[in-house]
């Protein structure tokens, strides 16, 4: 099964790491090219996650048709403020019969989206991950 990550920050890059690891096709997709292509130069993301390495079969890519090509699942990691926006942006590419998971963080309240969201695909799970030094166990 492929694994598509959007969205690089800790929680993106430590879910397509532990898929890689695990032996999973993955691939990590930055919000911002410039990103992508640093992580992919250093296969390192020093500025979320430093000192964990990318293992070689984690694919990086900004492109989000050739990173959700194949896909069976699709993982949005991004802010709870980026989530609407990031569902738009996937819209035309998911089509409706991929499922996805929704790691968010919670640093900002946002209206609750349905399973019927703007991406057009189902969520079959939500989860959300620290922000915060403070909010960190």
């Amino acid at each position: 099964m492929k694994f598509t990550v959007i969205g690089a920050g800790a929680w993106g890059t430590a879910f397509a790491v532990h898929l890689a690891r695990t032996g999973q096709p993955v691939a990590l997709v930055p919000r911002r090219a410039e990103q992508a292509r640093a992580l992919a130069a250093a296969r390192e993301n020093a500025e979320y996650l430093p000192g964990v390495a990318l293992p070689p079969p984690l694919e990086v890519n900004h492109d989000l048709a050739a990173a959700l090509a194949g896909s069976e699942l699709v993982l949005l990691a991004c802010p709870s403020q980026a989530l609407r926006e990031t569902s738009a942006r996937l819209r035309d590419h998911l089509g409706g019969g991929r499922p996805r998971l929704v790691v968010r963080t919670p640093c900002l309240s946002v209206t609750p989206m349905s399973s019927s969201n703007a991406s057009g695909s189902r969520c079959v799970a939500s989860t959300n991950a620290p922000c915060r030094p403070s909010q960190r166990a």
